[in-house]
């Protein structure tokens, strides 16, 4: 299930302005009724944060980028 879909102007805005856990951690809740742990929570900024960094190559112009959560506790990332 997708819990996250924005685009990469957007989810860079989200990255930078450190709102990125956040942001995920509650479209979390929303799309599965459960929440997990600050550790899980700070992986996410971590992660995120590197693939922002990736993201920010003027190759990458009209990504999009899309989060599934595939299962309760793990948070891959999809993108388009």
């Amino acid at each position: 299930m997708i819990v996250y879909g924005e685009t990469k102007r957007q989810f860079l805005a989200h990255t930078n302005d450190g709102d990125i856990e956040d942001i995920i951690h509650a479209k979390f809740i929303e799309a599965t009724g459960h929440s997990v742990g600050r550790n899980e929570v700070r992986s996410w900024r971590d992660s995120l944060g590197y693939m922002a960094k990736v993201l920010t190559d003027d190759e990458y112009r009209t990504t999009q980028v899309w989060l599934s959560s595939c299962t309760y506790r793990n948070l891959p990332s999809v993108l388009t």
